[in-house]
């Protein structure tokens, strides 16, 4: 059977459509994924610059952020010099910054549980590690056996920690004996920190204050004779009580 002219007209027009509309998918097909292909790159660029500028705060720009850390005993002692009452601590202060930090300064705060006397102490020297050895019978005096250097900042490089055995002497000195002997022995200690290039823009985000840290020495029974004994030069341990 043979169409007529109209009929294959009707029938070309119709491909024609037909072929325009799978033309149109097409065209929309690409276009959506072309934008969905451009999102996604926003997206991961988006996404890379804001991992680099996280990279780059915490390697160069987070502030020096420091903590202190004490060990499990401490020690007391005199300093023969003025009977001053010295504690001495070993220890350790972490940077979790990028950027270096400084301690310009420890403090101390003693209190008496059982009188209820409090004294504040500073940091005053650094213990060398003669300043342990016993007395000895060669007639040079103790003060020369027991080797110290001033204070001095202690500075502290972004990720990294400073260890080492600092002398604790007396503001002011106390009305009695702040440490007699026996007995349990309240410690507050913090530091101030500066910080050793200027204020960036991101300080504004995250400044922390450095928390002091707080714990309990524990004095044993001692003899008689412990004041003329820690007075020659000898150290008397403490142990830190777990909170």
């Amino acid at each position: 059977m043979f169409k007529s002219k109209k009929m294959v007209a009707n029938d070309i027009a119709s491909d024609a459509n037909e072929i325009t509309r799978d033309q149109t998918e097409l065209q929309t097909k690409a276009t959506t994924k072309r934008g969905r292909t451009e999102w996604t790159s926003l997206i991961l660029s988006f996404a890379a610059l804001f991992l680099s500028a996280v990279s780059l705060y915490q390697t160069v720009l987070k502030q020096a952020n420091l903590n202190i850390f004490v060990p499990e005993t401490i020690s007391y002692t005199r300093d023969a010099e003025g009977n001053h009452e010295v504690f001495i601590i070993p220890l350790t202060i972490t940077n979790s910054g990028a950027r270096d930090g400084v301690v310009s300064a420890l403090k101390l705060v003693g209190t008496n549980k059982a009188t209820g006397e409090t004294l504040t102490f500073k940091a005053s020297y650094f213990a060398k590690a003669d300043y342990f050895l016993p007395p000895s019978s060669t007639g040079q005096t103790r003060i020369a056996q027991r080797p110290k250097e001033p204070y001095s900042p202690i500075p502290v490089s972004g990720y990294s920690a400073y260890g080492g055995t600092v002398l604790f002497y007396p503001v002011n000195r106390g009305k009695k004996t702040f440490m007699p002997g026996e007995g349990e022995y309240d410690f507050t200690l913090s530091l101030n920190d500066k910080a050793l290039e200027e204020p960036s823009i991101f300080d504004v985000f995250g400044k922390k204050k450095n928390t002091p840290i707080t714990f309990t020495a524990v004095s044993g029974k001692v003899a008689n004779y412990f004041p003329g004994w820690i007075t020659s030069g000898n150290t008397w341990r403490m142990s830190i009580k777990d909170n």
